[in-house]
């Protein structure tokens, strides 16, 4: 049984709203959560991704991130680019609340093998190279993540197909624990994100999880 079988009820704190926050928020309501969405953006800023949360039932904390919302939850799923090492999340951890990503929570409810790509170039062109060759055998495939679709879309689909294909990025790959693909493409490695990581070595270890 994967880690996050038990949703119903639990209180979840989605950090960052977003297409990435959408697919998730509705997923968790979906499985029966208690969903918080929590966003530093003002309402206006936000205002197409709320119109398309009409009608899913959660509670927003817009306009910036208040510490004892964070304390309230069981769990808290941060979308991707929201650093992991941000001092209110360090406070959630010292307190005893799971922090973890999107992509790791998604993965966890996926049994399909997963194909994942990643590499500082050139993801998004091999992840649909791959869909292409596949399409091509005859095998049917779902490509998402960092670029188009992020995974939590695909749970929420009624028929899957056989392989799942991801593009995953550092930022994703910082929060990976149980994540196990089938195959892993790796592209290449550049400088990159600098901005995030305190140096190159710290970028290529958060590529390598």
């Amino acid at each position: 049984m994967q880690k996050y079988s038990e949703l119903k009820g639990k209180k979840i704190l989605v950090v960052g709203l977003a297409r990435t926050g959408v697919a998730l928020s509705k997923f968790l309501v979906s499985q029966g959560a208690d969903v918080t969405v929590s966003d530093h953006k003002s309402k206006p800023e936000l205002s197409d991704y709320i119109e398309q949360m009409e009608g899913v039932p959660v509670k927003y904390e817009l306009g910036g991130h208040n510490p004892r919302t964070f304390l309230q939850q069981d769990l808290i799923i941060l979308s991707p680019g929201i650093s992991p090492h941000l001092k209110i999340f360090e406070y959630a951890r010292n307190q005893g609340v799971e922090v973890t990503g999107e992509f790791e929570f998604a993965s966890s409810f996926i049994d399909e093998p997963v194909i994942a790509v990643t590499g500082t170039n050139g993801k998004t062109t091999v992840s649909y190279l791959i869909k292409q060759f596949l399409k091509e055998s005859e095998i049917p495939c779902w490509v998402g993540g960092n670029f188009g679709e992020p995974l939590s879309s695909y749970l929420m689909l009624e028929e899957k197909p056989k392989v799942v294909i991801a593009e995953v990025s550092s930022f994703q790959l910082e929060h990976v624990k149980t994540f196990t693909p089938k195959n892993i493409v790796f592209t290449n490695l550049a400088e990159n994100h600098q901005d995030r990581y305190k140096s190159m070595e710290e970028y290529i270890n958060a590529k390598r999880r």
